[in-house]
């Protein structure tokens, strides 16, 4: 979640000195076989691709050398493999000189725009708004001219380029609102095509909502023309939501791209390292993310938690425990299965490069307490070697392991996290057994596009790497699982398939027998279900803002229908609206009905009124205040916290977060006109705009 720069860049940067790993004497440790494991590798049960960590450098200076080794080497620092840039609204390029240091270093950038030139919105300006109508190939046109522009100004082909950084969310910075609709019709009709007849092969990415939350690319990923354009899936995770799947991304890459904190006190140490370790652990191993990223390199901000590094460019312990990930885990391993978590606090998973053989399995110890982890790989083995992080270590080697058939046992300190790096031994016997051949084949129709395919697991004598489905006799997808959907297909049309399935080695089976399903008839005559928990509120004397919860339907819900006092206002794409033009201190009663593209239409919700606030200024985001008396501006809404500055009576500012209660008084975060800024009782202002 960006802020706004507000503080200026100091005119010279700290230098960072090179991390060095100390040169360290292996002393090999033989493992006895016969030690029970407590975590279990399974080499060919295989995940997710990785395509890596990193972080973004939006609105900093361009980084030194010492600091891109610090952030992007494999060698001496943390390994980021991912920088992710701006895309600025004059036309410009930030941080090129930054995005060549990373890819020198072996990473990837990827871009995103916090909000279309204002010229092509709907407001006119920088805050707020949407896309406007008529701007749609103009604005598609800017972003394929910028993408050029970046590799013919630095040599950068970005990997990756977000139609919009946090749609769903507006603030007093850079931001635009666009409906899951605008984003289809944007990559559909405009985006999508311009890459493709500009030969440009970077990945386009939507929809990058502030919450885990997938809703406004559903449009686009039901629609196989629109979704054809996409590359990834991704979304921030402001909302702190437990990591889960978004189906509709199957078949694409799928992201946590953004996550901090960003109002509390800054914390460098290793009980906050663990929590972010942790947390990438688990959206890798429940969500199979390819990628998980932190918001900013370093902060712009005294004391707050939005960097890998501190104000004042001093490393988080944070930076050095994603390093055990990002460090080892290069892009293209894949995650393969490990025991998750053989005890309370301990986290394991594993990886490894299919094409040479590398090994990582990242260990992390939450406890106060050491921990003996006896791991089993069930492949060739001969070493690894820790790399641990914790109080007094940052991604420092220890002695190495030496391993008996894929088995060794090491200590995990209190309070760590290790990264055991190794590589398969070559020459193992060839694997020419193909698995067994699936059983139990049974294809069901979902829709009149769709139908779902599952089928018994096979075996084989090392493992099952997934399953070849063909439609007709001919291959139309793979399955790492045991199930499948078939998706754009015809209405009331039969179709017969058959799956095998292969090992890691090539082998595969004898296909199996036939099962044939027809799709279910085109017509829909299945009315939405009834929106609910409609709520109003009034925003100021001429406005009042609806939100519901969304509705279901047999196909998909196209819209909804506004009523205001029994007749119809408006129509809706989203779960949201706001009523305009209204009269002050009135009170207006609404209701929502939800339609589908047949046009059934649900039933009207429950009412809901609001009243309109009067003419009077009131206290609200975006609004202005005046200082009644002589003030202080805190850091924090407590009385006690630190003072960053005062005011006279009658200074007049602008009203940025809030309200917030707290010992008693309301505040409010207040930018006074003079550059001072901070956290002030409503009790000494007064609202004039």
């Amino acid at each position: 979640m960006a802020s706004t720069v507000t503080e200026s860049v100091r005119d010279s940067i700290l230098s960072l000195a090179r991390i060095a790993v100390a040169v360290f004497v292996a002393v090999l440790i033989v493992v006895s076989p016969a030690h029970a494991s407590n975590v279990t590798v399974s080499w060919n049960q295989t995940y997710q691709t990785i395509v890596g960590f990193g972080a973004g450098c939006p609105w900093l200076p361009d980084m030194t050398d010492a600091q891109a080794d610090l952030f992007f080497s494999t060698t001496s620092g943390a390994g980021l493999s991912l920088i992710r840039a701006r895309v600025p609204t004059d036309g410009t390029v930030e941080c090129g000189p930054t995005m060549q240091k990373a890819v020198a270093r072996g990473a990837r950038a990827w871009a995103t725009p916090w909000t279309p030139p204002p010229s092509m919105k709907t407001n006119n300006n920088l805050n707020g708004g949407s896309l406007a109508a008529g701007s749609y190939q103009a604005y598609a046109d800017y972003l394929t001219n910028y993408v050029k522009k970046v590799k013919s100004q630095y040599g950068v082909t970005l990997y990756a380029l977000s139609v919009q950084n946090e749609p769903d969310y507006t603030s007093t910075y850079d931001t635009a609102l666009w409906t899951g609709q605008n984003l289809h019709d944007f990559i559909l009709n405009n985006l999508g095509p311009a890459f493709q007849a500009n030969g440009i092969t970077t990945k386009i990415m939507a929809p990058e909502e502030s919450w885990w939350d997938f809703s406004l690319a559903d449009a686009t990923m039901q629609d196989p023309a629109a979704a054809q354009y996409v590359g990834i899936v991704a979304s921030h995770n402001y909302n702190y939501n437990s990591p889960s799947v978004y189906p509709l991304a199957q078949g694409k890459e799928f992201w946590m791209s953004e996550i901090s904190t960003i109002h509390d006190t800054f914390d460098g140490s290793i009980d906050n390292g663990l929590r972010w370790a942790a947390d990438a652990h688990n959206w890798l191993t429940v969500a199979n993310v390819n990628s998980w990223d932190y918001w900013w390199f370093w902060t712009l901000y005294n004391n707050d938690n939005q960097g890998l590094l501190d104000y004042n460019l001093k490393p988080a312990k944070r930076l050095w425990t994603m390093g055990n990930f990002a460090r080892f885990v290069r892009p293209g391993f894949v995650r393969i299965a490990a025991t998750p978590s053989p005890a309370t606090g301990i986290l394991v998973s594993a990886y490894k490069d299919p094409s040479t053989g590398k090994f990582a399995l990242v260990a992390i110890n939450q406890t106060s307490s050491s921990y003996t982890l006896s791991t089993q790989v069930d492949t060739n083995l001969t070493s690894v070697t820790p790399w641990r992080t914790s109080a007094t270590e940052d991604l420092k080697a220890q002695a190495a392991i030496l391993t008996s058939n894929g088995a060794f046992t090491a200590t995990l300190p209190a309070k760590s996290v290790t990264t055991f790096v190794g590589a398969q031994q070559t020459g193992a016997p060839a694997d020419t057994a193909a698995p067994s051949v699936p059983t139990g084949l049974s294809a069901t129709a979902n829709s009149a596009t769709q139908i779902t395919l599952s089928w018994s697991a096979s075996t084989d004598n090392v493992g099952v790497t997934g399953y070849n489905v063909y439609r007709g006799g001919t291959k139309v997808g793979t399955s790492q699982g045991t199930s499948f959907t078939d998706t754009g297909l015809s209405a009331a049309t039969t179709y017969s398939y058959t799956v095998d399935a292969y090992d890691a080695a090539g082998n595969v089976s004898a296909k199996s027998g036939t099962a044939s399903a027809k799709t279910q008839a085109a017509s829909d005559t299945s009315t939405p279900s009834t929106p609910t928990n409609v709520s109003a509120t009034a925003n100021s004397s001429t406005q009042i803002t609806l939100s519901w919860r969304a509705s279901s339907d047999n196909i998909g819900v196209a819209g909804y229908n506004v009523y205001r006092g029994g007749t119809k206002v408006a129509i809706s794409q989203s779960t949201s609206y706001v009523d305009a033009g209204l009269t002050a201190s009135t009170q207006y009663t609404y209701a929502v009905s939800a339609f589908d593209a047949a046009g059934n239409t649900s039933a009207l919700s429950s009412t809901v009124s609001a009243t309109t606030l009067s003419n009077t200024p009131q206290f609200h985001i975006g609004g202005k205040i005046k200082t009644t008396t002589k003030i202080n501006a805190y850091t924090k809404t407590e009385l006690r916290a630190k003072v960053r500055c005062t005011q006279p009576a009658g200074s007049v500012g602008d009203v940025e977060e809030g309200p917030v209660k707290n010992d008693g008084y309301t505040w409010w975060h207040i930018d006074y006109n003079n550059g001072c800024y901070g956290w002030t009782r409503q009790d000494q202002m007064t609202a004039i705009q």
